[in-house]
C-alpha cells in the first residue's frame, strides 16, 4: 500500500500561507532529544547470582583490570567451539559483585542477529528512547549508541552466547566513545581486533572439588577428588553430577562407577567424541535416566529443546493443542497428558529441574544450549523430525493475523522462539512445508520491524521449500516469490525484485486466473514496482487491471478496492493529471471512512493523500481541513508521539 505521508510538509506550508492557523503537529522529522537524565542504578540482568559460584578468583580479577584498563574484554574457552565451560556464570558473577559500580549494566542476547536486534532495542526502552517511534533499525541502533556515549555515568553492556555472529557485526553495536565496558562471552576466539581475550579454561582440581562437595552435600574429599578428574574438571559436567547425587543422595564413588559404565557404552555406540563431548554426554544420559520415570518429563524436555533456551513461556506450552499432532497422540508420548494436568506438568518441570536439565523462574523456562543439543541428538533423526514438526505447530498456532501485527504485543517475546524453531527445525533435515509456512511468516513479521536483512534468509528458507515440496508453480510458491520481490524492494534493490513479481503473476494468471484476487495483489505489487522504479506510463495498466478485479470480484467497497484507488489517485498525481486523481483519492476515503472506520491508519493515509492533492490543486482552506483531522487521528491513536 502506498504511504505518501507528507504531513509534516504540508504543516510548513499551511504555517505560511495560514499563519493564524491554530493546530498541533507532530513534528515527525526530528527526533525527540535523547534524555539527558537517567536513573542512577538502572539494570537488566535475566539471571539470578548463582549462590554455589566456587572459584575463578584469578579470572574475576584478571577481568576486573582488564575492564580497568578501558578494554573490551572478551571471555572464551580454550576447546573451540564448546560450551559449558562458565563463560556465562563468571560474566554473571562479575556483574553482581559490582552492581554499585555502573549506573546502568544491561544483558544482550547474541544467539543470531534476531536476538541481538532485539536485545538492542530492549536498551533503547530501558534508557527512555522512543523506540516505537524509530521504525528503521539503523536509527533505533544509532540512537542507543548515541545515548550511551553521552551518558555521563559508568556502563557495562553483557553481549552474551555471541557464538556465531562475526566481530563486525558485534562491533556495530557497540558506541566508540563513552564511559561504559563492553564484556562479550564467546565459543569463538576470534576477536583479537575487536577486543582482549581472555581464554577461560577448565576448574582448577581444587576448585571442581570444592563444587562437588558443596553443590551435592557430601564431605569425602578423596571421592569428590578422584570424581573431579574423572569428569575433566568441566564446570558444567560437575554442575550435572552434583544435581545428581544431590537428588539420589548416592555416595560420589557410586555416581563415579555409573558414570564409567554409561561412558563405555556411549563410547561403544559409534563415533568416538573428543573428552568433552563424551563427558557432558555420560553425565546428561545418567539424569535421563532418572527423569524417565516421571510421566510426560522427557517429552517436555524434547519439545523445549527445539526452543529458544532463554525466556521460554511457560503460557506458550500450557495452551499448546496436542491435537493438531498425529505424532503426540501416539501412545509412546506422554505430552498430551501434561497439558491436560497442570499438577502433572508442574511435576515434569520439577523433575527436570533436580537433574539440572531445565531451570524455572515463574512462568519462564530456561534450558541450556547443550542439554538442548544433546537432547535433540539422541532422539535419533526420525524423531528429531516429529518433534521439530511439534514444535512448529506449537508457534504457528499463536501467530495472528498479518493484518494484526500493528497490534501483536507478543510480538517481541514470541520473535526469538520463531526463529529458534526454524532454525533447529532446519538443522534436523526437516523440510515440510509448515516450516516454510513459519519461516515465511518469520520473515514477514521482521520485515514489519523493518529488519529486511534479519528477513531475507527465512523468505529464502521458506521459496526454496516450496518449490521443493509444492512446485514451482503451487500458489504457495507464488506468495513467497511475491514476499521475496516486496522484500527486495523495500531493501532499495528495484531490478533484482522485478524477476520475482513477474514469476509470481504468472503463477497466479495460470494456476488461479486471470481475475482472482491474488492476481489483483500481484498487478498492484507490479504497478508499485514500476511506479518506483520511475517508468509510470507502464505501471498504469497494472494498476488499473488490479482496480477492475477487486471491484468485480470484491465489490465497490472493499478496502482492497481501496487500496487500488488509493494506488491510482497516487500515481495519477505523480503523472501531473491533478483533476483526474481526485475522484480516485476521494472514492478510497468514503470506503475507508466507512468500512475501516474514521480512526484506521489506512483512514489517516487516505486523509493525508487528499489533503496534498488539495494542497497541490491550490485549494488550501480543504488541505488544512483534512490535516487537522489526519492529525487528530494520529495524535489521538499515538499518544505519546
Amino acid at each position: 500500500m502506498t504511504q505518501h505521508n507528507r504531513l509534516p510538509e504540508l504543516a510548513d506550508y499551511v504555517r505560511q500561507v495560514r499563519p493564524n492557523a491554530r493546530f498541533n503537529m507532530p513534528e515527525v522529522d526530528d527526533p525527540a532529544p535523547l534524555p539527558t537524565q537517567q536513573p542512577a542504578i538502572l539494570h537488566h540482568i535475566p539471571h539470578p547470582r548463582n549462590r554455589h559460584f566456587t572459584g575463578r578468583e584469578a579470572w574475576l580479577t584478571q577481568l576486573e583490570e582488564t575492564l580497568k584498563e578501558g578494554q573490551t574484554a572478551v571471555i572464551t574457552q580454550t576447546i573451540a567451539g564448546l560450551g559449558g565451560i562458565g563463560k556465562t556464570q563468571l560474566a554473571l558473577e562479575y556483574c553482581h559483585r559490582h552492581l554499585n559500580s555502573y549506573s546502568l549494566i544491561y544483558w544482550l542476547a547474541a544467539e543470531n542477529e534476531v536476538t541481538l536486534a532485539e536485545s538492542v532495542s530492549g536498551l533503547g526502552i530501558a534508557l527512555g528512547l522512543p523506540m516505537a517511534q524509530l521504525t528503521n533499525p539503523q536509527a533505533r541502533l544509532a540512537a542507543v549508541k548515541d545515548a550511551l556515549s553521552s551518558k555521563p555515568e559508568p556502563w557495562l553492556l553483557i553481549i552474551d552466547n555471541a557464538d556465531t555472529l562475526p566481530p563486525k557485526v558485534v562491533a556495530a553495536v557497540l558506541p566508540s566513545t563513552g564511559q561504559g565496558h563492553v564484556l562479550i562471552t564467546s565459543r569463538s576466539q576470534h576477536w583479537d581486533a575487536l577486543a582482549k581475550v581472555m581464554r577461560l579454561d577448565v576448574f582448577t582440581p581444587d576448585e571442581a572439588s570444592h563444587f562437588l562437595l558443596e553443590r551435592s552435600g557430601q564431605t569425602n574429599e578423596a571421592e569428590a577428588a578422584a570424581l573431579a578428574k574423572t569428569l575433566g574438571y568441566f564446570p558444567l559436567a560437575l554442575e550435572h553430577a552434583a544435581a545428581y547425587v544431590r537428588q539420589a543422595q548416592c555416595p560420589l564413588r557410586e555416581y563415579e562407577a555409573q558414570f564409567k559404565s554409561q561412558r563405555q557404552a556411549i563410547l561403544a555406540g559409534g563415533e568416538i567424541p573428543i573428552a568433552y563431548h563424551a563427558t557432558i554426554t555420560t553425565t546428561w544420559e545418567l539424569a535421563f535416566e532418572q527423569v524417565h520415570d516421571t510421566l510426560g518429563a522427557l517429552d517436555l524436555l524434547n519439545l523445549c529443546s527445539f526452543l529458544a533456551p532463554e525466556a521460554i513461556p511457560l503460557d506458550l506450552i500450557r495452551g499448546m493443542n496436542a491435537k493438531t499432532s498425529d505424532f503426540l497422540q501416539k501412545a509412546d508420548v506422554w505430552l498430551p497428558e501434561l497439558l491436560a494436568d497442570p499438577l502433572k506438568l508442574n511435576k515434569a518441570i520439577t523433575a527436570l529441574h533436580r537433574y539440572s536439565l531445565l531451570e524455572r523462574s515463574g512462568d519462564v523456562l530456561t534450558m541450556h544450549r547443550l542439554v538442548q543439543m544433546i537432547a535433540r541428538d539422541r532422539m535419533g533423526n526420525d524423531r528429531a523430525k516429529l518433534w521439530a514438526a511439534a514444535a512448529i505447530e506449537l508457534i504457528i498456532a499463536v501467530l495472528p493475523d498479518w493484518r494484526k501485527l500493528h497490534s501483536w504485543q507478543e510480538g517481541s517475546e514470541m520473535l526469538p522462539q520463531m526463529t529458534a524453531v526454524a532454525d533447529n527445525a532446519a538443522n534436523v533435515g526437516f523440510t515440510g512445508e509448515r516450516l516454510a509456512f513459519l519461516a515465511n511468516w518469520t520473515g514477514f513479521y521482521l520485515q514489519h520491524r523493518a529488519e529486511h536483512q534479519l528477513a531475507k534468509p527465512f523468505y529464502e528458507r521458506a521459496l526454496a521449500i516450496r518449490e521443493k515440496v509444492l512446485g514451482a508453480d503451487h500458489p504457495d510458491t507464488a506468495t513467497s516469490l511475491n514476499n521475496m520481490g516486496f522484500l527486495l524492494q523495500a531493501m532499495g534493490d528495484l531490478p533484482a525484485a522485478r524477476p520475482f513479481y513477474e514469476r509470481a503473476l504468472a503463477i497466479w494468471e495460470k494456476v488461479l486466473g486471470a481475475d482472482h484476487p491474488d492476481t489483483a495483489n500481484s498487478l498492484n505489487n507490479m504497478g508499485a514496482l514500476l511506479r518506483a522504479m520511475g517508468d509510470l506510463p507502464a505501471a498504469r495498466p497494472f494498476y488499473q487491471r488490479a482496480l477492475a478485479i477487486r471491484e468485480k470480484v470484491l465489490g465497490a467497497d472493499h478496502p482492497d478496492t481501496a487500496t487500488s484507488l488509493n494506488n491510482m489517485g497516487f500515481l495519477l498525481q505523480a503523472m501531473g493529471d491533478l483533476p483526474a486523481a481526485r475522484p480516485f483519492y476521494e472514492r478510497a476515503l468514503a470506503i475507508r471512512e466507512k468500512v475501516l472506520g474514521a480512526d484506521h491508519p489506512d483512514t489517516v493515509i487516505s486523509l493525508n493523500n487528499l489533503s496534498w492533492l488539495y494542497h497541490d490543486l491550490g485549494n488550501v482552506s480543504e488541505a488544512v481541513n483534512l490535516m487537522r483531522r489526519a492529525v487528530h487521528i494520529w495524535e489521538k491513536t499515538i499518544p505519546n508521539h
